[in-house]
């Protein structure tokens, strides 16, 4: 409702025009998205209403990884792994990478530990330390995953003891490799100041890193700020087009704030409307 308020101004001439999503519109602001083409935002709000009123449709996963393998499949990856050659080697990283997080199951986040093909059944307490002692492995040979994962359970501290100092350095190794979570996840952390200190500025240039790698929820979280003018300069020429580029990708939150402030749009015209064809009227009685 906020974001909607302060977003009015610019609507409103958007309104009064094309409303085009338009690259040429957003080139003078460095922290905007690239457009490469003009489309009308009531089209593509349309294509996002069509989509999600499709039988079986799914918004994307807000999970990460985003499909964990179920932990029924373990005791298949170990034989994987063991037949590649194992951990120590960096071309079966991705298979060691998939047993761990079967085995950390909810250590990782956003994730229950059964993953896809549930089970009713999820990891004990000795698979978690064996997901947490690979995953650290992993991580040591500088697989960026791996780091990712390794500082969520840092930070979570159900398995292992909490360090947020530690948990900041991985997600600043997986960051500098091009992961786009843990930038995600850095912006938060400064912009919450959840084991750093709370400093928005910083938050922002990680979500404008994030946002740039196709992090949609960056792109929801830079938005606002740059809505609010919060750790940078206020644009919301620029916020406006980063909630349709995260809507774009799926991001629900940013869909509906774009789709309710094109339906305040049309109440803003009904009623101005009225107010117009009164005051002709009024002014034809004197």
């Amino acid at each position: 409702r906020g974001m909607i308020s302060r977003f009015s101004r610019l609507h409103i001439r958007l309104a009064s025009g094309a409303c085009l999503v338009s690259s040429a519109a957003f080139a003078h602001c460095h922290l905007q998205p690239k457009a490469s083409k003009d489309v009308p935002i009531n089209d593509i709000c349309a294509a996002w209403i069509a989509e999600e009123e499709a039988d079986g449709y799914k918004p994307p996963s807000a999970s990460w990884p985003k499909h964990p393998p179920a932990y029924s499949l373990s005791p298949e990856l170990q034989r994987s792994l063991n037949e590649c050659g194992g951990a120590g080697d960096s071309k079966c990283h991705g298979i060691a990478f998939d047993l761990a997080v079967a085995l950390l199951g909810s250590a990782v986040f956003g994730h229950d530990g059964t993953g896809e093909g549930k089970t009713d059944y999820g990891p004990s307490d000795e698979d978690k330390q064996r997901g947490l002692e690979l995953m650290r492995i992993l991580a040591e040979q500088g697989m960026p995953e791996a780091q990712c994962a390794l500082a969520f359970c840092l930070m979570d501290g159900d398995i292992i003891e909490p360090s947020a100092s530690s948990a900041v350095a991985y997600h600043e190794k997986a960051a500098a490799a091009g992961l786009s979570q843990s930038m995600h996840e850095l912006g938060v952390m400064h912009y919450l100041g959840d084991g750093v200190a709370e400093n928005v500025s910083i938050a922002v240039r990680w979500f404008k890193s994030a946002a740039e790698a196709g992090q949609s929820g960056s792109m929801f979280l830079l938005a606002d700020c740059l809505a609010s003018g919060q750790g940078v300069d206020r644009d919301e020429e620029a916020a406006f087009a980063w909630l349709v580029r995260a809507g774009e990708l799926g991001h629900r939150g940013a869909r509906s704030r774009v789709i309710a402030t094109l339906e305040s749009i049309d109440r803003y015209h009904a009623a101005a409307g009225r107010k117009a064809s009164e005051w002709t009227l009024d002014v034809g009685k004197q």
